[in-house]
């Protein structure tokens, strides 16, 4: 089982009460069965609430407590069926089980180690009853084998055909078994071990299953440990070793695809079990131990004491139960010494009582161990018993000395209790407890608490300031209280003498300070969310302090790398300020003059307004570039970042902003490297604005645009984290890949829901990040400037798709990283800004250059030669072919596995006519979707029309020819071409028009299906289909004549009906006249209504038809009315 050094027990934490509660009721069940006539129904009930148990500890991820409790399940359903022999020795084992585990969760909540191998006596002492074999240790040693191996253990460049790996396997295998047979006969010379680790060391260059390998390769090292007589043989790792044959065996029958189903897990465990408890790590056991890691899971000696006596019932309860009943004799024998105090006329032989009441007391004090306490009561009890032997006068000194002595055993009674659940301590501690004991520990605790309380109070405060800024719209006087908050609670942490917590405080402070306080800025969304977990991080801790709880300094991890990505941690030093604060006079006096000066980062990037910055120049010690103005503040926030430049500081006022933009053109006189910012200044238009989904797919539900959302915002966050530090080291591949698949998923999602903007975006990064994967290009700071860049820009592709209005130099980011995956070494220029660069300049800021900037500036010629130069680079990028390492991984077994159905079935078929199978065409089917998912066009366009053929064979029932047969064979061998071709570093994938032309020949010669292969409900063949119903005609007789009202009617209903709903179904709309006449003309025959029709009168309203029988009564009426007149 894994020690996990790091595991947080915080979900034991929230569950340790209902687990408490649900052992008790298992506990009383099990008594109220053994002691009242033996219900089942109580043993059942006892079984189903340890089924309860066990889940819960999986689900907090204790598996060897939930072995216990499975054990345990096991024990009472036994009991229940009559399977156990010996009752009495299964009811105790139980109940023994229920009352140790409890014992070991409250272990492991005061933040322990997770040791489940002190649980091992346990588990065989549950598991005898029921006549089970007891377990080894090795069965709870779980260590990672998710490891990468090192090249050492590297299989085969090809995977070798079929039949000649179960050839050479087989060779092996009969090495292994004379070689095992003499060593299991006590034959251990080294030249027989050899023999062994040859046979193992030559399996592994052959086998290209990963979990095969592994085994091989440590079974190598372990023998190889033992022919240099590192350590013993013992039976239980020769019997391990043994079944390394059967593995042997396997991979001769079965090749490398017997080990798909049923890898050899269990046994790779058991044989690093004996490499992690060997004596030393001569040979190749210490390379072992350090791929795997092996170190991490053995406990030390006092941690395995420490365990093993959590489980002896001395838990917090029994220990609180016992301290208040020695308090309670303390306090008799007080008041006994009191009361003869205060009667001097009493003998003093009454005292000896209290005698034999301190013998008590301090037997207790034994058994718990306190040895302290003890000799100090056994002290005072020989005191008393001198008074009341006449052997030494009661006198007051003396009774006071021994009240005074029991008064200190039971002031330091709590803290010696509550020392006995904490982990045995080292000489340091244990001079650091010395050094303490001036100070109780009770007193001590108090102290702490009053201090963690004050500091959470005026933590909260400080918090509160950050929600009313955020909730008054950006109101900076909002957080004039922070600094001293924060300063306050750093102070309280540093009496406590807690080392990071306060400078993590102190970043967060001057954080405030620098950047709201005094430059007054509006971070974007993904500051406040870095900030709001730096703040909940720093919360977290202070409570986990005041609660102390175990490994609090985990914690804090949070807040420091969401200060990483603030650029406010590491602290800079105390006189390192901002660029700006070079020139603090001439930028209060004329805030723009200095601008082209220093340049060395960007303030802001705000979308509306792009700042002006080169990356190219050294990265500053704070990072800002990805804070932005919010669009949606008052424009007196936006006018700043109209006349920021780099390196230039403003101030609050916000008034002054007309004269420094009427001042920009007397700036470019200044003999700074870097005039071209003055004719940046009278752009306005900007970057275009972002669009959202796109208006074709609107056919895509709402709902899942959602999904893809939330999953947006969480891959912006998973890229939040691992920036900072792949920063750090950009040249580990590792650390790139994931950033690489983030942007890979934002593409096909982003194409999948209509988000076309992104896909392609995405797209153009991951191209750029393929070069740098693939060894193409290195990656050098123009990749990680632009990967900043892009990571910065992903947030307002979200907000475009949420509905706002967004700006951003999309077409500059992406024509960058076509240039930068070329191997250019050019870096992002936002519009505004004219190239400053001693490379080649993106096209946008020189094509908005102006002419004062000219004679200045002689680089602008360089961007007409850039477009052939970009033509050649993205022929070259596009020369090659790159597929995602993890999902090359997943797509190779799983080819290779639908190949052996293909190959099997052309075997079949090699004998004769061979009709298309089930098998031949899902795996052909799933292989084309596989293909077609990675984006392997090479051979989509082969696979895609052998589908169809299949498909049209199956359903016409013909069994493909000879070149039918061949043709597949051909497209296998294609497929497998092309996946050794992906394992190269620059894979270059062959064409195979001739072959797909042939395929679309079998497939056209074929006839098209008409229904599918099977039928798709076959119990629908025998339904009824519904008929006509037929109508007798209606009376009319009663109805006069509307002919000369027959124009209107015919015309007027059609309008309504066309502004039906288009979601409605269309209903039949009959006009009275048109009803009147398919009456008259159709008197002689009966009337049929379609089923729609039917349907559609079905539904009519009763009181719908009263209201129409109305209107056809008042017509009649009038027409009467009219002609009566008419006759008059």
């Amino acid at each position: 089982m894994r020690l996990h050094e790091n595991i947080d027990f915080t979900t034991l934490t929230w569950v340790k009460p209902e687990l408490d509660e649900t052992l008790r009721q298992a506990r009383l069940a099990l008594e109220t069965y053994v002691e009242e006539g033996e219900d089942p129904g109580q043993l059942k009930a006892c079984a189903n609430l340890l089924h309860q148990v066990q889940g819960t500890l999986r689900m907090v991820e204790l598996y060897g407590a939930a072995m216990v409790a499975e054990e345990m399940e096991q024990l009472a359903k036994a009991l229940v069926e009559g399977k156990v022999a010996e009752r009495e020795s299964g009811y105790a084992a139980l109940m023994r089980g229920i009352v140790q585990l409890p014992d070991y969760l409250e272990r492991l909540q005061s933040g322990h180690r997770d040791i489940p191998i002190v649980l091992l006596p346990l588990l065989n002492e549950l598991r005898e009853p029921r006549g089970e074999k007891g377990l080894s240790e090795s069965v709870l040693f779980s260590p990672d084998l998710s490891r990468p191996l090192p090249a050492s253990a590297a299989g085969p460049a090809a995977p070798l055909a079929p039949e000649e790996l179960k050839r050479r396997a087989e060779t092996l295998r009969g090495l292994f078994q004379s070689a095992l047979l003499r060593w299991l006969k006590d034959d251990n010379s080294a030249a027989n071990i050899r023999d062994l680790t040859d046979v193992c060391e030559q399996l592994v260059p052959i086998t290209d299953a990963e979990h095969a390998r592994r085994l091989f390769w440590v079974a190598a090292g372990t023998l190889d440990a033992l022919a240099r007589n590192a350590f013993e043989a013992t039976k239980p790792l020769k019997q391990a070793l043994a079944k390394v044959e059967q593995e042997i065996k396997r991979l001769a029958e079965g090749g490398d695809a017997a080990f798909r189903s049923d890898p050899p897990l269990e046994l790779t465990r058991q044989l690093l079990y004996f490499v992690a408890h060997a004596p030393t790590d001569h040979g190749r056991i210490g390379e072992i131990r350090e791929v795997f890691g092996l170190g991490q899971y053995l406990p030390s000696e006092s941690e395995l004491a420490h365990a093993r006596g959590s489980l002896s019932g001395r838990n917090k309860a029994l220990l609180s139960t016992v301290a208040a009943a020695i308090k309670e004799d303390l306090l008799r024998v007080k008041d006994a010494l009191d009361l003869h105090l205060r009667s001097p006329e009493a003998p003093a032989a009454e005292l000896g009582e209290q005698a034999e009441a301190l013998d008590r007391v301090a037997d207790t004090l034994g058994m718990l161990g306190l040895g302290v306490p003890r000799r100090v009561v056994q002290d005072q009890r020989t005191a008393i018993h001198a008074i009341s032997s006449g052997e030494r006068k009661a006198d007051e000194s003396s009774l006071l000395d021994i009240a005074g002595a029991l008064l200190y055993v039971e002031a330091s009674l709590d803290d010696q209790v509550a020392r006995l659940g904490e982990a045995e301590a080292g000489p340091e501690a244990e001079a650091a407890a010395a050094a303490e004991r001036a100070l109780p520990s009770s007193e001590a605790r108090m102290v702490l608490e009053v201090l963690v309380k004050e500091a959470i109070a005026n933590f909260a405060q400080a918090r509160q300031c950050f929600v009313a800024f955020v909730e008054t719209h950006w109101d900076h006087a909002q957080l004039a209280d922070v600094p001293r908050l924060l300063e306050e609670v750093a102070g309280a942490l540093r009496i406590l003498e807690v080392q990071d917590a306060p400078q993590y405080l102190a970043a967060v402070r001057r954080f405030t300070e620098s950047e709201l306080l005094r430059r007054r800025r509006v971070p974007n969304g993904q500051q406040m969310d870095r900030l709001a977990d730096a703040l909940a991080g720093l919360e977290y801790y202070l409570e986990a302090l005041r609660d102390r709880r175990p490994k609090r300094e985990q914690i804090l991890d949070i807040a420091r790398q969401n200060l990483e990505s603030l650029g406010y941690w590491p602290l800079p030093a105390e006189d390192l300020a901002p660029p700006s604060a070079a020139v603090p006079t001439a930028a209060a006096a004329e805030p723009v003059a200095p601008a082209p000066a220093p340049a060395p980062e960007p303030v802001f990037e705000a979308p509306s307004v792009p700042e002006a910055a080169p990356v190219a120049e050294a990265e500053p010690a704070h990072d800002f570039s990805d804070i932005s103005l919010d669009l949606g503040q008052p424009p007196e926030i936006e006018l700043p970042a109209e006349i920021a430049t780099p390196g230039v500081s403003f101030e609050p006022a916000i008034e002054p902003v007309p004269e420094p933009v009427a001042e920009m053109p007397p700036v470019a006189e200044e003999p700074a490297p870097q005039p071209e910012p003055v004719a940046a200044a009278p752009v306005v238009s900007g970057p275009p604005a972002i669009p959202g989904f796109d208006g074709t797919s609107d056919e895509i539900d709402d709902e899942i645009r959602e999904v893809f959302l939330e999953e947006f915002q969480e891959e912006i966050g998973n890229l939040e984290q691992l920036l900072p530090n792949w920063r750090k080291q950009p040249d580990n591949m590792e650390q790139l890949r994931p950033i690489r698949r983030v942007f890979h998923t934002l593409k096909g999602s982003g194409r999948l829901v209509g988000a076309k903007t992104l896909g392609e975006f995405s797209w153009k990064v991951e191209s750029m990040l393929n070069r740098v994967l693939d060894g193409t290009r290195p990656a050098s700071p123009a990749v990680v400037s632009l990967i900043e860049h892009a990571f910065n820009t992903l947030p307002l592709l979200r907000a475009a798709l949420q509905g706002e209005t967004v700006h951003a130099d999309l077409a500059g980011i992406e024509s960058l990283a076509e240039r930068v995956a070329a191997g250019e070494e050019v870096f992002y220029q936002p519009p505004s800004a004219p190239a400053v660069e001693a490379v080649a300049p993106a096209p946008a800021p020189v094509a908005e250059a102006e002419a004062p900037a000219a004679p200045a500036e002689p680089e602008p010629v360089l961007p007409e030669v850039v477009s052939p130069a970009i033509e050649m680079a993205e022929a070259a990028a596009d020369a090659g072919f790159a597929i995602d390492p993890v999902l090359f991984e997943i797509l190779k077994p799983e080819v290779a596995g639908h190949l052996e159905t293909v190959d099997a079935w052309l075997a079949t078929a090699a004998g004769g006519m061979q009709p298309v199978t089930d098998p031949l065409l899902r795996a052909v089917h799933t292989m084309n979707g596989a293909f077609a998912m990675t984006e392997v066009t090479a051979l989509t366009e082969v696979t895609a029309p052998l589908e169809g053929f299949l498909k049209r064979s199956l359903a016409a029932a013909r069994a493909p020819s000879a070149e039918g047969v061949s043709v597949i064979g051909e497209v296998a061998a294609a497929i497998r071409q092309v996946i050794a071709a992906l394992e190269q570093p620059r894979p270059n994938l062959p064409s195979y028009a001739a072959l797909a032309a042939r395929v679309v020949a079998l497939r056209d010669a074929l006839p098209e299906s008409t229904s599918p292969s099977m039928p798709m409900h076959p119990e629908d063949v025998e339904s009824v289909m519904p008929t006509a119903v037929s109508l007798g005609a209606p009376d009319l007789s009663g109805l006069p004549s509307f002919d000369f009202e027959a124009p209107e009617p015919a015309t007027e209903p059609v309008a309504p009906e066309a502004e039906l709903p288009a979601d409605e179904p269309a209903q039949e709309v009959v006009s009275l006249d048109a009803f009147l006449d398919t009456g008259l003309a159709e008197a002689e025959a009966p009337l049929s209504l379609s089923v729609t029709e039917a349907a559609v009168e079905e539904t009519v309203a009763a009181e719908e038809i009263a209201a129409a029988e109305a209107v056809l009564l008042a017509a009649a009426e009038a027409e009467a009315a009219a002609a009566e007149a008419a006759a008059a």
